[in-house]
């Protein structure tokens, strides 16, 4: 393993600190493994819709 990548959530970056830390390598957060709003207002058929794109 050469790099670890993590979101730039603080509970997904904690999640992998101790193993980059182990490995002895940092951190890098990249923007695009961030979670997205699909909508703003809940919809009872989501799972639908999202397998449509």
């Amino acid at each position: 393993m050469e790099r670890v990548i993590s979101s730039p959530f603080t509970r997904a970056y904690q999640s992998i600190a101790p193993l980059a830390e182990r490995l002895g390598l940092s951190i890098e957060t990249d923007n695009r493994l961030a979670e997205r709003v699909l909508c703003a207002t809940a919809l009872a058929d989501w799972r639908e819709r999202l397998a449509s794109f």
